[in-house]
């Protein structure tokens, strides 16, 4: 049988027969209906264009060892595009295992959100097949524990979408490498002691959520520095700590009561 159309005549019953199919664009639901159809082979080498939900072409991408051993054979670079009629987001290895399949491009422009493990996503964000907007612009949420800094700067470096994820790192010259921006909601908890205001004020404007630093028992900054921390919403910090003020210029002052003024 040389065309998906002549196994579409309501006929149900399954066979023993090799398929080739001559079409060049269909639907992965109706390759995997084909393939359902024989216990033969499925020659689609011809079907160089695929589209589908995320799950039909992970199902395509079970029946496609690229030998033919799993009844459907593929073109080795046929193009896939993710249709998201029935939903908008998608797991990182799902969206992992569809790339893999195909050395042509896989479509993604309309997902919204594509979250799971660190190491999932910078493989798919690293996919030379992989196609979304330009910039990209999907949500992501790192779900492991085990995300450093370097991890995150990845993942959001290649989308301006916002991006989820707690820092596994907790001290302050490891996050102030952080480069996400405010609108991403980076759950950061500070456990150095003895902190420079001013680089946890600019670790502020990293996330936005409230950064935990009530580890903190001395800041060292400006008058001003201190003060933006103490009024801001994005900082909780304990009630205890101590504060070294210096000027401008670096100076500490030692009369006390400048350090109440603030």
């Amino acid at each position: 049988i040389t065309s998906e159309i002549d196994l579409n005549d309501g006929n149900s019953a399954t066979g023993n027969y090799n398929v080739v199919v001559s079409d060049t664009s269909l639907t992965a639901a109706k390759l995997i209906e084909i393939a359902a159809q024989t216990s033969g082979t499925v020659n689609a080498a011809n079907a160089t264009s695929v589209a589908g939900p995320v799950s039909d072409l992970l199902t395509l991408a079970g029946l496609n060892d690229g030998a033919g051993a799993g009844k459907l054979d593929l073109a080795t670079n046929y193009s896939a595009t993710i249709d998201v009629t029935g939903g908008a987001t998608a797991t990182a290895a799902n969206v992992l295992t569809i790339l893999q399949d195909t050395s042509g491009s896989v479509n993604a422009s309309g997902l919204t959100d594509i979250s799971g493990l660190a190491a999932d996503l910078k493989l798919v964000q690293a996919e030379a097949s992989f196609s979304h907007n330009s910039p990209a612009n999907y949500t992501s949420t790192i779900t492991d524990t085990t995300a450093g800094v370097a991890d995150i700067n990845s993942i959001a470096g290649n989308t301006s979408g916002v991006v989820t994820a707690t820092a596994t790192s907790n001290d302050i010259a490891a996050l102030e490498d952080l480069t996400t921006a405010s609108t991403d909601a980076i759950t950061v908890t500070v456990t150095t002691t003895d902190l420079d205001a001013a680089k946890l004020v600019a670790l502020d404007a990293k996330t936005s959520v409230a950064i935990t630093a009530t580890a903190v028992e001395n800041l060292s900054g400006t008058a001003s520095e201190v003060a933006a921390l103490i009024a801001s919403s994005g900082v909780t910090l304990d009630s205890d700590f101590t504060a070294s003020i210096t000027d401008e210029d670096g100076n500490s002052y030692a009369d006390a009561a400048n350090v109440v003024a603030i």
